[in-house]
């Protein structure tokens, strides 16, 4: 095949692979502007779902500054002591309107943040490591401006049940005394995961906007939560898409 025609064959996949994309956004396109014509009704629903990404932030060691204890060997990572640990969320929460007018609501958020190491001997100081987060929240709220039919803040309080994951550098210790002298021999570092189960309150707020004739409303979610062994530890900014069913 020669270079002319080489080209020629590009030339046609690529307008092939161009009108296949165009057709897949027209159907995309399409159904939204479907899903919005369907949502324009009388808002009588009960159920809604609402989901987003967005910023998230470990806030315990820049509020309560807590590191483990090696005995007189530990030593504490100044990239790690009294920083704020940065990441993002993926959230989804479905509600259900109860006759009083409050709002039942479950609410999931994955998150990661990203620190560097704090193992007691400094070795891997440089080195960064990604904490997991898994966020179960049972809530309750309501909307506080019922009388604006564009504009809606939904405060929420709730329970939370977390599960916390991060790689965790460890040692063994090997104390020997002779001559009246502690000899201690330190074994090559070993790694494994902390892992951690809290309870505690959580508090979020959704500032919502309506889109006109339709069952769509978007805005701003604000999120933070304290545990009861521990106090205030995270918080998350994020944007909210909801859909009213």
């Amino acid at each position: 095949m020669s270079s002319s025609e080489y080209y020629l064959v590009q030339v046609i996949i690529n307008i092939k692979n161009n009108y296949f994309r165009m057709k897949f956004n027209f159907f995309i396109i399409n159904f939204i502007l479907f899903s919005t014509y369907s949502f324009c009704q009388q808002d009588t629903s009960k159920f809604s779902f609402s989901y987003g990404y967005g910023y998230f932030a470990d806030m315990r060691q820049f509020i309560h500054q807590t590191h483990d204890i090696y005995n007189s060997l530990e030593k504490i990572n100044p990239k790690y002591q009294g920083k704020i640990f940065h990441g993002n969320c993926l959230w989804v929460n479905s509600a259900y309107k109860l006759s009083s007018g409050f709002d039942i609501n479950f609410l999931l958020i994955k998150a990661k943040t990203k620190t560097y190491f704090n193992d007691p001997f400094g070795f891997y100081w440089d080195c960064k490591q990604i904490n997991d987060y898994t966020l179960l929240n049972l809530t309750f709220s309501k909307n506080i401006i019922n009388e604006n039919k564009h504009f809606s803040i939904y405060p929420a309080l709730g329970l939370i049940f977390t599960f916390y994951s991060s790689p965790n550098i460890s040692y063994l210790y090997d104390f020997k005394i002779e001559n009246n002298d502690t000899l201690i021999k330190i074994t090559t570092p070993t790694f494994n995961y902390f892992t951690s189960q809290e309870t505690g309150l959580n508090f979020s707020c959704d500032f919502l906007y309506k889109i006109k004739n339709s069952k769509i409303e978007t805005g701003i979610k604000i999120y933070t939560y304290l545990l009861f062994s521990i106090g205030f530890e995270s918080f998350a900014i994020s944007p909210v898409l909801k859909l009213k069913l």
